[in-house]
């Protein structure tokens, strides 16, 4: 298992709980272009963490 690097991520909600929804590299890279074509800025809300992200895959 190994760190994720810091950036914008997508979740699922499903009766409260926090899901990581995982994409395939196109996928993540038509992710990021969407996020960067975002209007502002993007506030990241550090006083409230949701837990430690880490990736299964290799």
């Amino acid at each position: 298992m190994s760190k994720i690097p810091d950036g914008l991520a997508l979740f699922y909600i499903k009766e409260g709980i926090l899901y990581p929804v995982g994409m395939t590299i196109e996928q993540k890279q038509m992710f990021d272009i969407y996020m960067a074509a975002l209007p502002g800025k993007i506030s990241v809300i550090g006083n409230m963490p949701q837990g430690e992200a880490r990736t299964y895959l290799t």
